[in-house]
């Protein structure tokens, strides 16, 4: 593990999939707890580009859910979901 990071620090995330190709990024995240073998992190709000160059906005906390919509590049504003109970997404929180 890397000894130059500390709590508090704020870091990018890359995530990777199985195959070694890259996933997704988390714009921004606090560093929350240090362990040998992981490392805990936190955000309020933050934007994720996934493996096909969409924008997200992520937000959320554990006790209510974590929430993603996607983002209109162009304008920067949120791009709202059709309502679909059967795959949990509703029109104003998200997937």
């Amino acid at each position: 593990m890397d000894n130059n990071i500390k709590v508090g620090d704020k870091l990018q995330i890359h995530c990777y999939k199985h195959d070694g190709s890259l996933h997704r990024t988390w714009d921004e995240a606090t560093l929350l707890e240090i362990q040998d073998n992981y490392l805990v992190f936190g955000n309020n709000q933050t934007t994720v580009v996934d493996a096909d160059g969409k924008v997200w906005m992520v937000y959320g906390s554990w006790s209510g859910g974590i929430f993603l919509l996607e983002i209109d590049e162009s304008t920067g504003e949120v791009i709202h979901p059709e309502a679909d109970p059967d795959n949990n997404v509703d029109p104003y929180f998200g997937k």
